[in-house]
């Protein structure tokens, strides 16, 4: 049987496609004649039959980035090949630029007719990078900046582990009046009475306070700015939460892109804790609450008012570095914390421990109590279809 292949340019110097036959070993990235790197065929989908009875076949498949180094500008060709040495008959003829055809054109000057070209192609034709090249990326396109803010922060950081690393990078923040205070104890673990009293007598005027897990790194000059200014342009807001790295053990750091607010998923992830701004205000409001952890701290917002109750914003772009979490100790705060919200609610619901990988998880599992139904049946004088409308009803109700 002859080998079948697909392979298809994405745009930029990502791949994918498929081949038909066993491959145990990797298969061969050739551009321009040269092996430059190894694809593996980890995956799999699914090749409609033409001209077959057949609804289709299941085939490995490949998606992969090719090095930077081919984001050149120049025409390449791109081929894959079996590691029983036979080359996959389809190929692939691809050009990248680095930065888009765009910015290209806009680097190169005299070019300001094809602008409109360039930005059509880019969309077209976009580019993406692997989650491998993050660092390098973050690196590249880094955050932007916030302007002065006339908001004054006061940073709480939760944890003896890992403080004189976050305070060490908050002297690198610009634009921004902040004060710091460390609450000593256990990773996340919180004393109401340390912060009430660090409120009072140390920042007894800021207007934001920023909580921030001891260990974590501010990876930004203006990561507190952008917080400041983000609050400024929203002041409906009564909190904020933004997207993190992850320094994996690989050494590699991976980006940690949080949805828009969910509500569920707080309450079953507390992925919004970790690092996170209330107005002053709201964290006052939240004191009364009595929280012991920072998954406390944050849901207990939502005690009185429900998820609608409050306007909380999700800022885009990671302004700080996680530090690794102990899954189990991190779980067991979480499930404290979301017993005693959906206490507060008067929300009945068993708690389970969830399998969590990065972030801790539970899983929330509502009581639904007995609920009743009236069925209205519009008729007159027609004994016969009313009798066959109940019969057909009677088996529903007597489940």
């Amino acid at each position: 049987m002859p080998l079948t292949a697909e392979l298809r340019w994405l745009g930029g110097l990502r791949f994918w496609g498929w081949v038909d036959r066993p491959v145990e070993a990797s298969l061969d990235a050739i551009v321009d004649g040269e092996i430059i790197s190894q694809v593996r065929a980890n995956r799999w989908t699914r090749v409609e039959e033409k001209d077959a009875i057949a609804a289709g076949r299941n085939v490995r498949a490949f998606d992969f980035h090719l090095p930077q180094r081919f984001a050149d500008g120049c025409v390449h060709k791109l081929q894959l090949r079996h590691p029983d040495g036979e080359v996959l008959p389809a190929s692939s003829t691809f050009v990248a630029f680095p930065d888009g055809l765009a910015q290209t054109l806009a680097a190169l000057g005299g070019y300001q007719s094809e602008q409109l070209r360039g930005k059509l192609y880019d969309q077209v034709i976009p580019s993406s990078l692997p989650f491998a090249d993050y660092a390098q990326w973050r690196d590249r396109f880094p955050l932007p900046s916030a302007p002065a803010s006339e908001l004054e922060l006061a940073v709480v950081i939760v944890g003896s582990a890992g403080a004189e690393q976050t305070l060490a990078t908050l002297e690198t923040q610009s634009e921004v009046r902040w004060t710091a205070g460390v609450i000593d104890g256990p990773a996340l673990a919180l004393d109401p009475i340390l912060l009430g009293d660090f409120l009072e007598h140390s920042a007894p005027t800021e207007d934001l306070l920023v909580f921030m897990m001891g260990g974590m790194q501010l990876n930004h000059e203006h990561s507190l700015a952008r917080i400041a200014d983000a609050f400024h342009n929203h002041p409906e807001a009564h909190a904020l939460y933004c997207d993190l790295d992850y320094l994996g053990e690989d050494g590699q750091f991976w980006p940690v892109a949080f949805p828009s607010f969910d509500y569920e998923r707080m309450i079953e992830q507390g992925y919004c804790a970790y690092m996170f701004a209330l107005r002053r205000e709201v964290a006052i409001e939240a004191l009364r609450s009595d929280p012991h952890n920072l998954y406390r701290l944050f849901n207990t917002m939502f005690d009185r008012d429900g998820p609608k109750g409050r306007s909380i914003l999700h800022l885009p772009g990671s302004l700080a570095t996680l530090p690794k979490l102990e899954i189990k100790d991190a779980a067991a705060q979480l499930h404290s914390a979301a017993s005693l919200h959906l206490r507060a609610r008067r929300v009945e619901a068993e708690i389970e421990a969830g399998v969590g990988a990065l972030f801790p998880a539970i899983w929330v599992k509502r009581t639904q109590p007995p609920l009743t139904t009236t069925v209205i049946i519009p008729t007159r004088d027609s004994l016969s279809l009313l009798r066959t409308c109940i019969e057909t009803i009677r088996p529903a109700v007597e489940r």
